[in-house]
């Protein structure tokens, strides 16, 4: 188990659960399903981290919702993120 007795399904779907509901609230939806039925779960490999963290990042942009990743208002990137440099990003400083 991940922490105690909860599993991972588990804690995802207390998550996704909490985040459905604060985020109809915002927008005022009652009854209506936010998120898709399936989940898409990954283990990250070792060594690997870096190219999962820019694919993620660089979603807005590839979706053309921005052009730079640092202006998509839910991004965040640590400036100590060991290897940034590496993935061709740059932290909002």
């Amino acid at each position: 188990s991940v922490t105690g007795e909860k599993t991972l399904p588990k804690i995802m779907q207390s998550l996704k659960g909490f985040t459905a509901r604060e985020a109809n609230k915002l927008l005022g939806h009652t009854g209506e399903q936010f998120w898709q039925p399936e989940s898409y779960d990954r283990v990250v490999r070792e060594g690997r981290l870096g190219n999962t963290v820019r694919y993620i990042l660089m979603n807005p942009v590839h979706a053309g919702l921005v052009e730079d990743w640092r202006d998509w208002p839910g991004s965040y990137l640590s400036p100590n993120f060991l290897g940034i440099e590496t993935l061709g990003l740059k932290p909002r400083m």
